[in-house]
């Protein structure tokens, strides 16, 4: 069997790898917490197209902290800062990491955990409830 034949039949059998699941979003981390947005925002346009939004994140009780999310408009600007490992703000480079929301597996909902969703659990007695809602 030639060469070509057999990196041929080694592609068919061969599992392939799914590919990464890509995101608009970028956090950037090592910001000031008094950095003015709308000049973080002004920087970023003149180095980076198609930049959407910048946002401050917070702590569970609402304070600051030092870190930013980054949207943009193509994940493949946020690709290629996340492949360089750092984002240029201010003429400073900050890490960056990719920005997942975070997903209820109960409801699939964004921006709480299971433990904490309004919807109630699924129980056999909930079942039951809805079982009987949808007779209704």
């Amino acid at each position: 069997m030639s060469s070509k034949q057999q990196s041929s039949r080694q592609s068919q059998t061969a599992s392939p790898v799914p590919p990464e699941p890509s995101t608009r979003s970028v956090i950037a981390s090592k910001v000031s917490v008094n950095e003015n947005l709308a000049k973080v925002l002004q920087d970023l346009s003149h180095n980076y197209v198609g930049i959407e939004k910048v946002s401050q994140l917070h702590n569970e009780h609402g304070q600051p902290v030092g870190a930013i999310r980054i949207d943009f408009k193509s994940d493949s600007v946020t690709t290629q800062i996340l492949n360089n490992g750092y984002i240029l703000i201010d003429g400073k480079r900050r890490p960056v990491r990719p920005y997942w929301p975070l997903i209820c597996h109960r409801c699939q909902n964004e921006g709480h955990r299971s433990s904490e969703c309004p919807n109630k659990p699924l129980t056999e007695q909930r079942v039951k409830e809805l079982l009987e809602e949808q007779k209704m």
